[in-house]
């Protein structure tokens, strides 16, 4: 076992988890390609009964989980439509010429990579997320009014290798953890998953965190909490 970046938990599957497919059980998709809630091999186990008699059924609407890079890209077309109405506000407030514009506190490059199914379709994230959002100075001049950073032209190295870093021991992390719920070989416990999404969920939020502060310090991230972290993200600390 060694030390990541950020301090915290790192396992021997955390180098492999990459290349592994995300394991969540009742997600994965069914033999027909199809994802549900409850998979359809339920309804054929001795839990289908009891499912048939509640009023499921494996194809109704609700137990279909939309295909994932359609439902990515219409949850993060409205998350930057909130995002943007939001910092246009904020704008409309400043002095004439003075503007904040959006930084991604995951890198940008890091949702079409490997990470993407982890990130979107497991803890509920995309990348125009509050929770994955600092305000900068859009320009020198705003930065300096504001005393903020001015928006970086491009991420750098060391920040996405130290997001890429963490993510692939949370996403080791996540596999281990999921692969206990279903050890049994019968459906889990539903809050046991949610419980476990939420748990993940907070990690990559507080990793978002520490990536903003990495980049740009402790006293920059407090000013960017201090004027706009409350009405950005409630969630962020």
């Amino acid at each position: 076992m060694k030390r990541s970046i950020f301090g915290r938990r790192e396992t021997a599957a955390s180098s492999s988890a990459a290349n592994n497919p995300i394991v969540l059980p009742g997600l994965q998709p069914d033999t027909d390609g199809v994802s549900r809630v409850l998979s359809k091999s339920l309804f054929d186990g001795p839990a289908g009964q009891m499912l048939t008699s509640l009023g499921f059924s494996p194809d109704n609407p609700f137990n279909i989980i939309p295909a994932p890079d359609a439902q990515d890209a219409r949850r993060n077309a409205l998350a930057e439509a909130s995002r943007d109405q939001f910092i246009a506000r904020i704008n409309a407030q400043l002095p004439m010429g003075i503007v904040v514009k959006p930084w991604p506190l995951i890198p940008s490059s890091i949702w079409a990579g490997e990470y993407a199914g982890f990130l979107n379709r497991v803890v509920g994230l995309v990348p125009a997320s509050p929770d994955n959002t600092m305000l900068l100075g859009g320009d020198l001049v705003s930065a300096l009014s504001l005393n903020l950073p001015e928006l970086p032209s491009k991420v750098p190295a060391e920040i996405e290798h130290a997001a890429n870093e963490r993510l692939a021991v949370l996403q080791g992390n996540f596999q281990e953890d999921a692969k206990k719920l279903a050890a049994n070989g019968l459906m889990p416990n539903p809050d046991e998953v949610r419980g476990l999404r939420r748990k993940y969920l907070a990690e990559i939020i507080a990793t978002a965190k520490d990536l903003g502060i990495s980049a740009f310090g402790q006293q920059n991230w407090d000013r960017h909490q201090a004027l706009f972290g409350q009405a950005l993200s409630p969630n962020k600390n």
